[in-house]
């Protein structure tokens, strides 16, 4: 009979997913949202340092923190940029401006999950052997996304991070969608704008243009794929978008090749290495390690026949050399990583697939169509298990700081609003809300993330060894300086029992002209999980020191 012959050969997944599958994603998008919800609305005080430079933007002043002072102190110019158009639709008002970078914030996360799905399923279109069960396997990593505490936690931050996944994720998907069709998907625009969205994100958004240039030159020659016109044309737009930024920030910032946050960042976070960074990350989703090691194990071995992750394993390999470079970071929940979560996914799958199927001495494309691919997903979703624990952490954290920041940080910036005159200057260190809900202020920032002296100083982030009297000549009609103590300290708390929570703050308050011309006024608490925490005002008592 004719095509008996084919009845048991693995059928392609089809173009457009079923019904069945939409409502499934659909479920899994709720249960993202569900998750960022469940972890807390979280205000983060850096975020704030963008929304003033949106404010600046929109109201004339330029792409500046300070009027008047061209200073790059930001790293997430799309965001910016984007901000600029959003938040005057809000009206600038603290929690309108919260509610924008929280949506937009939980939108790219679904873009992101979604653009995963839709990776997952070209993915396995493209390995012709797993198409048969492709299907059921394509939901399996969006569902694992959705309940990935660090991409759930940074939809609520108001940072670009889920907004570099999206960008990264989509421009993945896009990337497979080009080598199986041989039309243009957007893929060059999506990467461009992965590389305007963080420092990083230029040599991400490579990554993957060079993960798929080495595909089209030496992978499968099916339909095109060995054109090499689409992956240098994403390559060339990623190189000219960032180019672009470059020669303007030349010219804007005098003549600055590289953010001032990077000066002020560089050596990444005191007491932390890059090393201590990742082996936290995997400390804690550790049942995750194997099977990454093991799908980027497989892409290796599978040689051209895996030709389509190769982008996939490009990102991955990329961004966790990168940490060599740019260090570690203090804000709970990795989102330095989170971007590239999906990616890391997707290799998972594989490696527990890879894993399952070598204990049955199967290629890991056959063990999907026997029960191993079912025990791949419990493997999978035993990390889940894993992470509940340090999800209830990362909960009650970001509880308690967004508390924190309402009862100190908030609190602080409207007595600043009081305190100091219209035009005067305040110099301290979390310059975020006290910055963005006092706009007609100076800041002077002792973290030197605005500030170019202070980040060109010596020393670490935090640690800046920058002259006191660098910021005293300035005159601040106010100086606020963070302090800490021992976890437990009976309230209402007394600033003796203090001291300066960082070096860079302990430079200036342990200054002969600081002592003399200053006088305590006011202590704003920040409720902490791990420590106490308090802003310290002062204000200038007489003549300008």
């Amino acid at each position: 009979m004719p095509g008996a012959g084919k009845k048991n050969e693995a059928r392609p997944i089809s173009p457009a997913p079923s019904g069945t599958a939409w409502l499934f994603l659909g479920l899994i998008l709720l249960a993202y949202t569900g998750h960022a919800l469940f972890l807390g609305r979280a205000i983060n005080d850096d975020a704030f340092i963008s929304f003033r430079y949106s404010w600046n933007l929109a109201h004339g002043a330029g792409l500046v923190y300070n009027a008047g002072e061209a200073v790059e102190g930001f790293s997430n110019p799309l965001q910016v940029l984007l901000f600029t158009l959003l938040l005057p639709l809000a009206g600038w008002g603290l929690e309108a401006t919260l509610v924008v970078a929280r949506t937009a914030g939980l939108l790219w996360g679904l873009v992101t999950i979604t653009g995963l799905y839709g990776l997952s399923r070209g993915l396995l279109a493209g390995w012709p052997a797993w198409a048969g069960t492709g299907r059921r396997l394509a939901l399996l990593p969006p569902a694992l996304a959705a309940a990935s505490t660090p991409l759930a936690a940074a939809a609520m931050t108001g940072l670009e991070t889920t907004m570099l996944a999206a960008l990264l994720t989509t421009g993945l998907w896009s990337v497979v969608a080009e080598q199986r069709s041989g039309r243009f998907r957007g893929a060059a625009v999506l990467l461009a704008l992965a590389a305007l969205t963080r420092p990083e994100g230029a040599l991400l958004a490579g990554a993957v243009g060079g993960g798929w240039l080495l595909a089209s030159r030496f992978g499968n020659a099916e339909r095109g794929v060995n054109s090499l016109r689409r992956p240098l044309t994403a390559l060339a737009t990623v190189i000219v978008a960032t180019a672009a930024w470059t020669v303007f920030r030349y010219f804007y910032f005098h003549g600055e090749l590289l953010p001032n946050t990077w000066f002020a960042k560089q050596g990444g976070f005191p007491g932390q290495t890059w090393f201590d960074y990742l082996a936290s990350y995997f400390g804690r989703y550790g049942l995750f390690l194997i099977p990454l090691a093991a799908g980027l194990t497989t892409v290796v071995r599978a040689g051209r026949r895996a030709a389509p992750l190769w982008p996939v394993a490009a990102l991955t390999l990329t961004h966790l050399a990168s940490f060599t470079i740019t260090g570690s970071d203090w804000m709970p929940g990795f989102r330095l990583l989170t971007p590239t979560v999906p990616a890391m996914i997707i290799l998972e799958v594989l490696g527990a697939l890879a894993l399952l199927g070598l204990l049955r001495g199967r290629a890991p494309e056959a063990a999907l169509r026997t029960w191993a691919a079912y025990l791949a997903a419990g493997l999978l979703l035993a990390g889940q298990l894993q992470a509940w624990q340090p999800r209830a952490e990362l909960r009650h954290h970001l509880v308690t700081r967004e508390a924190g920041y309402r009862e100190g940080h908030i609190a602080l910036a409207r007595w600043l609003g009081d305190a100091v005159p219209a035009g005067g200057t305040v110099a301290l260190m979390d310059i975020g809300l006290a910055g963005y809900l006092n706009p007609g202020l100076q800041i002077v920032d002792i973290s030197g993330l605005t500030d170019r002296t202070v980040a060109r100083s010596p020393g670490r982030f935090l640690q800046k060894q920058y002259d006191p009297a660098y910021i005293l000549d300035q005159r601040p009609h106010a100086v606020v300086i963070t302090m800490a103590g021992p976890r437990g300290l009976a309230q209402p708390l007394d600033p003796g029992r203090l001291t300066p929570g960082t070096l860079a703050d302990r430079r200036l308050f342990d200054h002969p002209r600081f002592r003399e011309n200053y006088r305590f006024r006011k202590l704003f608490t920040h409720r902490h999980p791990e420590i106490t925490y308090a802003l310290a005002a002062y204000l200038r008592n007489g003549p300008a020191p």
